[in-house]
């Protein structure tokens, strides 16, 4: 295990002027938080990767700013939600290939929500699943 630190803690700083932040200050070990979906897309990609490249940076997960619709469109009872985010996190899967990140960080279900352990398990293998095909480890916070 090797201890990190997220561009989260130092949110609502910009992304990249958090990541950069903390690759200054020599932490080599980080989680991107990515705070919307403009942050995929370049200049903001080609920022975060030259950041990378400069100091040496492990981008070891990426962090989703879905975290509020996880409940809705993850574990509902409408299973179409699913698809339509799993295919919305390939975009996420993309950008982390381009860091070499291996972990994509949800934080899952919440309570009070209506979904059963069964149905949970089931979406979360899902999850799992279509992440390893494109070569991701989806984990839970």
């Amino acid at each position: 295990m090797k201890a990190g630190v997220s561009t989260a803690c130092f949110y609502p700083m910009l992304l990249e002027k958090a990541f950069r932040s903390l690759a200054e200050n020599g932490v080599g070990n980080v989680e991107i938080f990515v705070n919307t979906d403009s942050e995929l897309r370049d200049p903001y990609l080609s920022e975060m990767l030259s950041i990378q490249r400069e100091y040496g940076v492990r981008v070891a997960s990426v962090h989703p700013y879905t975290c509020a619709l996880e409940p809705m469109m993850l574990f509902s009872g409408y299973e179409r939600r699913l698809w339509d985010m799993i295919d919305y996190y390939k975009h996420f899967w993309e950008y982390m290939h381009r860091f070499g990140a291996e972990f994509f960080v949800l934080h899952g279900n919440r309570l009070p929500h209506n979904c059963d352990d069964e149905r949970y398990f089931e979406r979360f293998l899902r999850l799992r699943e279509e992440g390893e095909k494109c070569g991701i480890r989806v984990v839970q916070e």
